[in-house]
């Protein structure tokens, strides 16, 4: 927890506290528990993601596990001296854990699976496009 410290201590201070917000962690270092899936409203994240065609055309999950202090920025030096750390491998050891749990769960609940395939379904939106088509 230290070290986790001694990371956040060199990111800028309005960060750290918007991102404290949004992962209701105020004062740790580390965020410690599940947030609404809603919570990006509180404080809104600018990031990228391949998953946009995939959301498009088949329910998808997105979820994050901790592998650096709140307040710190993906590729960065203080997120790569974290993610290379036992922070970072108890991220990964969780997150891991999450996507067996998420597997066991679709593959012996058909009715999950039906009740999410029927929740995509049910949203109103354009039909997918990819915006690239190879020409």
């Amino acid at each position: 927890m230290e070290f986790a410290r001694q990371l956040q201590a060199t990111v800028d201070p309005a960060i750290k506290d918007r991102d404290q917000r949004m992962y209701e962690a105020k004062e740790k270092a580390l965020a410690d528990g599940v947030v609404s899936r809603n919570a990006w409203e509180k404080a809104p994240l600018t990031a990228s993601s391949d998953s946009g065609d995939v959301s498009q055309m088949m329910p998808m999950n997105l979820f994050t596990a901790v592998c650096w202090p709140v307040g710190v920025a993906p590729h960065t030096w203080q997120s790569c001296a974290s993610a290379g750390s036992t922070i970072g491998q108890k991220g990964a050891f969780y997150a891991a854990k999450v996507i067996a749990a998420t597997a066991y769960d679709l593959y012996t609940q058909p009715e999950l699976r039906k009740e999410i395939q029927d929740e995509f379904d049910a949203q109103d939106r354009e039909p997918y496009a990819p915006m690239y088509d190879g020409e």
